[in-house]
């Protein structure tokens, strides 16, 4: 009898000191993972700030760039935002030379509020933000944010991007 239990009291004490171990590199893993979530989580306020930006930039008539060289030097939204916008302005330029697309799909409107806009709300799961103007709160536009290598960029705006049924209603 004092055998079995000179065997089994060092098999327990091991059994316990790897059970404590795993649980340090279990509360490591968690740990990373939860700053790795937080590092990538997606800054939602660029859809504002870009937004924004946008509405400053169509209301200055001076010494103004065309809305295509705006979109194209952009710093905040993705390729394809830049791809999708240029293909949509082509294909109404096409369709009706004299008009083209005849409202701006950015906002998805011919007007938009003066003041601005401020976040309505935002669906962390699918990165879609409701935006809605400061001044006019019944105009919204809906704005898309993806995270790439760590940054949060615009990647849909308006109808650029953005599903019909994720689109502000008119």
């Amino acid at each position: 009898m004092k055998i079995i239990y000179a065997l089994l009291v060092p098999i327990v004490l091991c059994s316990c000191n790897t059970s404590s171990k795993n649980e340090k590199e279990n509360k490591k893993t968690i740990e990373n993972n939860q700053s790795k979530t937080a590092e990538t989580k997606a800054d939602y306020t660029i859809a504002v700030n870009f937004i924004n930006n946008y509405v400053d930039y169509i209301s200055d008539t001076i010494g103004k760039i065309s809305d295509d060289e705006f979109v194209k030097k952009n710093k905040f939204v993705t390729q394809q935002f830049k791809d999708r916008y240029k293909t949509i302005i082509d294909s109404a330029n096409k369709a009706e030379p004299e008009v083209g697309l005849d409202f701006d799909p950015i906002i998805d409107g011919q007007d938009y509020p003066d003041k601005g806009f401020k976040i309505k709300s935002i669906d962390e799961k699918n990165g879609f933000v409701t935006l809605s103007g400061i001044d006019w709160t019944d105009f919204e536009v809906a704005v898309k944010v993806v995270n790439e290598n760590n940054k949060t960029f615009v990647d849909g705006s308006g109808i650029i991007n953005i599903p019909t049924n994720k689109q502000a209603k008119r």
